[in-house]
């Protein structure tokens, strides 16, 4: 059977069977059809002492609204995402994201806090601002399990705490899609 939705695969499941299952899941081609670079930029990435969620908040929607990387409502709509429900992930990382994104630009800004602030239930040091273009949802899931992969398991926020450098940061990030 040979089809996109369906993956034959051996009955001892070999390593050219497991790169298929993760591209297959990652939608591989898609996210590297999308450039990563252009979703991760040095411009979009801080080191700053901010206090508060909404001095961060305020801080990274302001700079994605002044870069035309989002809109007033996309920016409104930051702070009403985290009322409904926190975007904290634990290990001291936040993924906030909008509810509705009318921009046709996306981006993903980097900010990491010199001290730990508390969010909501858990503290937090690194935030992830996600603003991505409605044409771009579909890979939404895989940038996010991605991101969960490299700052979890392969101990990303330790590098990121030690080495806040955006070229440190984008060369390990970019090698787990790999």
């Amino acid at each position: 059977i040979r089809r996109r939705k369906v993956l034959c695969i051996h009955p001892l499941c070999t390593e050219e069977d497991m790169d298929r299952i993760e591209e297959a899941i990652f939608q591989k081609d898609v996210v590297e059809a999308m450039h990563l670079d252009s979703l991760f930029q040095p411009a979009f990435f801080f080191v700053r002492n901010l206090g508060t969620k909404e001095e961060v908040l305020d801080f990274l929607t302001k700079k994605l609204l002044a870069d035309g990387y989002m809109t007033e409502k996309t920016r409104e709509s930051v702070f009403q995402r985290e009322k409904i429900s926190s975007t904290e992930i634990g290990n001291l990382v936040a993924l906030p994201h909008p509810l509705v994104n009318d921009q046709r630009k996306s981006v993903i800004a980097v900010l990491i806090l010199q001290k730990p602030i508390q969010w909501d239930a858990n503290r937090v040091q690194i935030v992830f601002l996600i603003s991505i273009e409605k044409q771009l949802l579909g890979v939404w899931n895989t940038i996010a399990v991605k991101l969960y992969d490299y700052l979890v398991k392969k101990n990303g926020v330790k590098t990121l705490l030690k080495e806040a450098s955006f070229g440190g940061f984008f060369d390990d990030f970019v090698k787990t899609f790999k």
